[in-house]
């Protein structure tokens, strides 16, 4: 009874992600831009 409740809330972040244009595609685009940035 008490993990159900954080299941749904980790649900609802990634349904919050997904509609903000997150998913892993774009995320490990956003990973390989940042260790671009990092090595100049």
């Amino acid at each position: 009874g008490v993990a159900l409740p954080l299941v749904q809330q980790v649900d609802q972040h990634y349904k919050n992600l997904q509609d903000r244009g997150y998913a892993r595609a774009d995320t490990s685009v956003l990973i390989k831009q940042f260790d671009q940035e990092n090595t100049d």
